[in-house]
């Protein structure tokens, strides 16, 4: 749910793992016009929004924090099988905030990507709830590069420290 930047990234990494088909993948966004380009562009499925959350697997949120995350997540819960996986790349939004809104029985996860994801050469940092496993995650995120688990509040330090972040390195030279 989401078709910025970022969902397209990890779609055209993703797609290069021969476990994940083109077919598996389905974007909702309420810019139809982007849905459009990236459905055409990456050959996606071509389900409905509706039958499409309804048949997950694994729902992916990647909308920006100042979108309407409780109106997204109602929709997860109406629409999405108990057995979804939701996997948020939305920075700042926690374990906590996202079980208050899709509720205690759901899997979680909570994954900082970095830029080099569309290379599939990424680095990211990614938190579970204590439903989310692992072993069911990982097809699906080193298909975008390798992948660090850790406890939530180590996120910031991870993100911080330049291994999902910008990699910028400013020598200094003094004689």
């Amino acid at each position: 749910m989401g078709a910025g930047q970022m969902a397209e990234a990890i779609i055209r990494a993703a797609r290069v793992n021969p476990a994940l088909t083109d077919a598996q993948f389905s974007i909702e966004d309420i810019d139809a016009e982007r849905v459009a380009t990236l459905t055409h562009t990456y050959a996606l499925s071509a389900q409905t929004p509706d039958s499409a959350l309804a048949n997950a697997d694994l729902v992916v949120i990647a909308v920006r924090p100042q979108d309407d995350i409780p109106a997204v997540a109602q929709r997860i819960n109406q629409l999405a099988s108990a057995h979804s996986t939701v996997v948020s790349i939305v920075a700042g939004v926690t374990l906590a905030q996202l079980t208050a809104l899709l509720g205690e029985t759901r899997a979680i996860a909570r994954v900082i990507p970095n830029t080099l994801t569309d290379t599939g050469y990424g680095y990211s940092g990614v938190t579970l709830n204590q439903r989310a496993q692992a072993e069911k995650l990982d097809g699906f995120f080193t298909a975008f590069g390798k992948v660090l688990y850790l406890e939530e509040r180590l996120i910031d330090v991870f993100t911080g420290f330049g291994v999902a972040g910008p990699n910028y390195i400013y020598p200094s030279f003094r004689t």
